[in-house]
């Protein structure tokens, strides 16, 4: 990068970045009379700017501003207008700079794309904790640990009451089978934001890893009561997982039915668990019934060789026949030659 750009980077920002995002999405939202101002200055700036960029210079912008849905557009034109309106100038580039780069991060654009913009927003604004949080984060994404361990460490230096750091260095040391370390980091995290869903769900994850199931089950309770939505459901499903696993089908079936009542797919594996929970009670006849119409839609042999078992519980024998003669076929077609 030469030393021109870097000289020139808070004209960059504050005018290329903020003019080229803005006039990519002003047609979604209708700006305020501020914005309309702003914009009009930003404008008559980036053309002295732009004039001086090389193709390399201008692309770190160019490709980034492509690379967003409209839906992040959207959010990032709401965020400038809000902060056009409440701060004062000099704050508006690094508010707008981490504005983009928590979309950046929540919609998962590739890193090749987003590392230059990334690389400069943190050494323009290095006392920003979100800005290397997002970047480690991203890192984290696509499984790359060993870039994204920096990055986390940097934003809890830089701010060791975020949660959001602490949290995600969590599961990054949890891929590296540092689950007592990882589960130090979750704690941290919870007892900075207590009502964070992910969180709960997180320290199960970890809890369950290190044996401590009631703990884990306690947790995973927790964050189903406070969530109502995508965390909510995985919450129970891991709950009901781990009470199958430890052979407790009452309780675990009552879990799969409820969420059986909130995604009804058989391809996500609730109807069979709930039929393997009746096997588990010696309700034999429902689980097959179960099965059975799972398979009319989705033939899986884990699902064959449980309605197998039910059937020979039931001593159903032209059932053992057929589901037999499938279940040796299919592991036949495992056999090496």
């Amino acid at each position: 990068m030469s030393i021109f750009f870097l000289q020139t980077l808070r004209t960059i920002f504050t005018a290329s970045l903020t003019a080229s995002i803005f006039c990519a999405i002003s047609t979604a939202i209708a700006p305020d009379a501020h914005a309309e101002l702003d914009q009009a200055t930003t404008t008559s700036e980036i053309k002295a700017v732009k004039s001086r960029l090389d193709p390399k210079q201008k692309a770190i912008i160019d490709r980034l501003d492509a690379s967003l849905d409209e839906k992040s557009r959207k959010q990032i034109a709401a965020t400038m207008r809000d902060i056009t309106l409440r701060t004062a100038s000099g704050q508006y580039s690094e508010d707008l700079i981490t504005a983009i780069a928590s979309q950046v991060y929540g919609h998962k654009v590739s890193m090749d794309i987003a590392g230059d913009f990334f690389a400069i927003a943190i050494k323009r604004y290095p006392n920003n904790c979100f800005l290397p949080y997002f970047r480690g984060a991203s890192w984290l994404v696509v499984d790359e640990n060993k870039l994204a361990e920096p990055d986390l460490l940097r934003a809890i230096a830089l701010n060791p009451r975020y949660s959001e750091p602490h949290e995600k260095y969590g599961l990054l040391l949890r891929n590296q089978k540092q689950d007592k370390r990882a589960l130090q980091e979750m704690l941290i995290a919870e007892k900075l934001s207590p009502s964070k869903p992910s969180i709960q769900c997180n320290k199960a994850d970890l809890l369950v890893l290190l044996g401590q199931y009631e703990a884990a089950i306690a947790a995973y309770q927790k964050a189903t009561a406070l969530s109502d939505g995508h965390q909510n459901w995985l919450a129970d499903f891991h709950r009901g997982r781990l009470l199958l696993r430890l052979k407790r089908y009452g309780e675990a079936y009552e879990v799969f039915k409820h969420l059986r009542t909130l995604n009804d797919q058989p391809k996500s594996g609730i109807p069979t668990r709930m039929a393997e929970c009746l096997i588990g009670l010696k309700r034999y006849k429902e689980a097959a019934q179960i099965l059975q119409k799972v398979l009319e839609t989705y033939d899986d042999i884990d699902t064959h060789r449980l309605l197998l078992k039910a059937y020979q519980a039931m001593g159903d024998k032209a059932g053992i026949a057929r589901e037999t003669k499938f279940v040796n076929e299919f592991d036949g077609d495992l056999r090496p030659f």
